[in-house]
C-alpha cells in the first residue's frame, strides 16, 4: 500500500490543485467562523490549502479572542531606492505572524539588518504598498539569505500573494528557488530569474478607488517547524 505524509499531500495539492473559487472561499470562511472549531479548521487548511490565508484572521480573531496576541506590526516608513527605482521595505516596515515573540523571530529596529525566523511553522510577513498609479504595473519581491544552520525548507512550498485594494483578486506565486538557496549566506531575491518575475496591475479604471497593494510571503500548509530565514528587504518597483 503506497503511503504518503501529510506534508508531501499538501505541497500535492499546492502545486497541482489550483485554488478555489471566490464563492467557495466566501462559504468555506463562513462555515470556519460559524463553528469556531480548531479541528474544523485545520482539517479544511490541509485540504483546501489556500483558505488558511483568506479566513486565517477572521476565525483566530473569534476563536482565540482571549490569547495575547504575538504579531509584529510595521512600524517604519518605505523608502525610495533612486539608483534601483524601487520602493524599499526595511524588516521594520513589514508584518511578522508571531514577530513579537523573540522566541520565534528576532526584527531589528536598526536599518540594513535582517530579520532572523529563530523557530516558526507558520511563516506569514506582509506589507502594503500605497503609491500605486491607474494604469500602471508593479513587480514585487523579498531579499532573503539563510544561516547555516537553517532547516525544514526542504520541498517546502513556499508562495507569494499580491492583491490590490481590500476587496481585490488575490493573485499567487509559487517560489520554486527557494531549496536552490538553502545555506547561503549571501541575500538574493525571489522571486528569481527561475520563478520569472511577479506583478500586478492596476486597473486603468481605477481613479478614486482603493488601489493600496497588499503582498506578503508564506509557508504555512507543511505545519513543519522551519529555522534560520533571514528576511534583509521587500521591495516594490513599477514596471
Amino acid at each position: 500500500m503506497l503511503c504518503l505524509s501529510l506534508p508531501l499531500v499538501q505541497a500535492f495539492l499546492f502545486y497541482f490543485v489550483p485554488p478555489p473559487t471566490e464563492e467557495t472561499l466566501k462559504n468555506l470562511r463562513k462555515l470556519l467562523i460559524s463553528h469556531s472549531s480548531v479541528t474544523i479548521f485545520y482539517i479544511c487548511s490541509t485540504f483546501f490549502p489556500y483558505i488558511n490565508l483568506i479566513s486565517k484572521d477572521a476565525f483566530f480573531s473569534k476563536a482565540m479572542s482571549s490569547q495575547k496576541s504575538s504579531h509584529y506590526m510595521a512600524d517604519s516608513k518605505m523608502e525610495l531606492d533612486t539608483n534601483r527605482k524601487a520602493w524599499i521595505f526595511q524588516p521594520s516596515g513589514l508584518n511578522f505572524v508571531w514577530g513579537g515573540d523573540s522566541r520565534y523571530w528576532v526584527i531589528p529596529k536598526e536599518p540594513r539588518v535582517p530579520a532572523e525566523m529563530k523557530m516558526v511553522s507558520w511563516l506569514e510577513v506582509t506589507g502594503s504598498f500605497d503609491k500605486t498609479e491607474p494604469g500602471k504595473a508593479y513587480q514585487i519581491g523579498f531579499k532573503i539569505s539563510f544561516k547555516p544552520e537553517a532547516t525544514g525548507w526542504d520541498g517546502a512550498p513556499l508562495a507569494m500573494s499580491a492583491k490590490i485594494g481590500k476587496k481585490g483578486k488575490t493573485v499567487w506565486k509559487k517560489i520554486k528557488s527557494v531549496n536552490q538557496n538553502k545555506g547561503g549566506s549571501e541575500p538574493v531575491n525571489i522571486p528569481d530569474e527561475s520563478d520569472g518575475q511577479f506583478e500586478i496591475s492596476v486597473s486603468p479604471t481605477a481613479d478614486n478607488q482603493d488601489t493600496k497593494l497588499q503582498f506578503g510571503l508564506y509557508e504555512v500548509w507543511t505545519g513543519r517547524w522551519k529555522t534560520g530565514l533571514l528576511i534583509h528587504e521587500a521591495f516594490v518597483q513599477q514596471v
